[in-house]
């Protein structure tokens, strides 16, 4: 299964990439299970720092849910309310170097037994993801789109920063990737 990285990732975000490269080969540096960590809501300040530091798109949006062993968030998942019982994994993560087993699993346990959910929706980027894992857990594709971010050679921006096409009237150009897939779970 091919992994695609944009030079800007891959230069200014060096070890999330080499990470997930190793976590792909089963090379990870560090393997915890996550029975043996404890399951807590994370502050925004640790979650901001933690996505900042181990996720590829940074922090998101949503209260984040993680697990701590030895005193450190070694998994989160940030989930946004979108309205009426409705909700989106908006980040999902291990720390890097590291495989927690299970973790995604106890995380998950954790906010269906915490918030009453009528739906759970999670994009993956098919880049580096492939979701797989997803249906285990009760998540049904939906379907798979186009994805891009603009760019001016020097900086990439999120596509929604210039929603349409306007971001070609202040001087951005299109970067195409490999797309997102969509999946929910309804309860």
């Amino acid at each position: 299964k091919p992994l695609f990285f944009r030079s800007d990732e891959i230069v200014f975000k060096t070890d999330i990439v080499l990470s997930i490269i190793k976590n792909h080969l089963n090379k990870t540096e560090h393997r915890i299970y996550a029975r043996k960590c404890q399951l807590a809501e994370i502050s925004f300040n640790e979650a901001k720092q933690f996505f900042n530091k181990n996720h590829l798109m940074s922090f998101g949006q949503g209260k984040t849910y993680g697990l701590i062993y030895d005193n450190k968030v070694v998994s989160a998942m940030q989930i946004k309310h979108l309205g009426n019982s409705n909700y989106e994994i908006s980040r999902f993560c291990n720390l890097i170097n590291t495989n927690v087993i299970g973790g995604f699993s106890r995380i998950l346990n954790l906010i269906e037994n915490k918030i009453p959910l009528k739906s759970l929706t999670t994009f993956i980027d098919c880049r580096y993801g492939f979701g797989d894992y997803l249906k285990d857990f009760g998540f049904n594709f939906i379907r798979s789109g186009l994805s891009f971010k603009w760019t001016n050679s020097k900086i990439t921006l999120h596509r929604m920063s210039y929603p349409g096409n306007s971001g070609y009237e202040n001087g951005y150009a299109k970067i195409w990737d490999c797309g997102q897939s969509k999946f929910v779970k309804n309860y």
